[in-house]
């Protein structure tokens, strides 16, 4: 069996691959209290286990991508599951928060590698518009992770605790890798079969480094995720702390943001061959920078209902849906021979930035629960500006 270019089976199979990075997230967001207090820890140390995995994409997509464009994407692909399979075992063995920590970097740096390849497979199938639908049908999968893993890490931490994640993780990807090992087609096929140095990734990125278009595309993906990022990391405590939710409660409540997620995808999916990316991006940042806005007046204004904080957070995060497959796709319009450096550099960037706004509303947070509305808000409105100032550059480049 082999899965063809314009099938249903092979969107699926790339969100999922890139659903690995929601999957180790989201998944045990709900225990990050129940951790602090089994290491005896504060809330910002337990918070470093989420930052530091961000750190751990931006340095493994550093070397995926350029490997893949010399070796092809499946055997890197392969070799990047089975490292992040073995790393979810031994964070379900970690004995201290710095084990546990530094296991989620290793894990993070296997996890690299399909969140990075899946998207040059994308490059290496479709172009333009086409390409951004088919990040978006990716995006509207993928977002089924975000929706139910929380739910479903609640259930699991509240019967079984914070390992039993882990090793549920660990179960699903090396499912996923047999099936992408006995399935998924090498799709570079235009590959030197060398092993690229030290010298020719860095000659690569810089050539993509070039373009201002490209440089606008990554700004947008940074700004929007950072966000994103910002509910992510900030969410647990102030919802379970501040407002009063059990894990599974706040399960529910981060499925409602997953499911603005899928609604978001869905829509630029159905408009975006219509409207062109830039235009669907537009949108998109508009709506992120109101649901920040939201998100501060709701928590200013006293409303002691955790919806102060849900709704406007699921509006930011309809609008990600808008604006992340397209500024994905942007990344690599100008260079199809280098899909692979482009989507890592690209990733380097946004996991990279959110991983030092993540740190830095972590130490937020200690003071006040408005880290999680200001942090929607200042990158809401980063992502607008970023827009506005960069639409004739990437015009000109589309």
């Amino acid at each position: 069996m082999h899965l063809q270019p314009g099938a249903l089976a092979l969107t699926a199979t790339l969100a999922f691959l890139t659903a690995l990075l929601p999957l180790s997230t989201d998944m045990y967001l709900s225990s990050l209290p129940a951790i602090g207090r089994a290491f005896g820890v504060a809330p910002a140390d337990a918070q470093a286990t989420l930052s530091i995995f961000l750190v751990g994409m931006a340095c493994g997509q550093f070397a995926y991508g350029p490997l893949s464009d010399s070796l092809g994407r499946k055997p890197v692909l392969l070799g990047g599951m089975t490292l992040f399979v073995i790393a979810c075992l031994i964070c379900a063995a970690a004995t201290s928060i710095e084990m546990l920590i530094a296991s989620r970097f290793l894990q993070a740096i296997g996890a690299a590698a399909p969140v990075v390849l899946a998207r040059a497979i994308v490059r290496d199938l479709y172009d333009g518009a086409h390409a951004g639908r088919e990040l978006s049908r990716m995006a509207a999968f993928m977002g089924l992770i975000p929706a139910s893993a929380p739910v479903i890490g609640g259930a699991i931490q509240e019967t079984l605790g914070w390992r039993a994640i882990f090793l549920a993780t660990a179960a699903l990807a090396l499912a996923l890798g047999l099936f992408c090992w006995r399935a998924l087609p090498e799709t570079n096929r235009d590959g030197a079969g060398g092993w690229p140095g030290f010298g020719a990734i860095i000659r690569g990125y810089r050539i993509v480094l070039r373009s201002p278009a490209y440089r606008s595309y990554v700004s947008l993906m940074m700004a929007s995720h950072a966000g994103v990022f910002t509910f992510i990391s900030t969410g647990t405590f102030v919802l379970q702390g501040l407002y009063g939710l059990s894990p599974v409660m706040f399960g529910f409540a981060f499925g409602a943001t997953g499911c603005a997620y899928i609604a978001g995808a869905f829509t630029a999916q159905r408009i975006v061959t219509r409207l062109g990316l830039d235009r669907v991006i537009r949108i998109g940042v508009g709506l992120e920078a109101a649901g920040g806005l939201l998100a501060v007046a709701g928590m200013l204004s006293g409303v002691p209902s955790s919806l102060a904080v849900i709704i406007p957070a699921a509006i930011y995060i309809f609008g990600h849906g808008l604006v992340q497959p397209q500024a994905q796709a942007g990344t690599t319009l100008r260079h199809p021979d280098r899909a692979g450096a482009a989507a890592s550099l690209a990733g380097i960037f946004q996991l990279g930035f959110a991983a030092l706004y993540g740190f830095v509303l972590a130490v937020f947070l200690t003071i006040t629960p408005l880290a999680l509305p200001v942090g929607l808000a200042l990158a809401g409105l980063a992502a607008l500006t970023i827009d506005l100032a960069t639409r004739t550059i990437r015009t000109r480049a589309t």
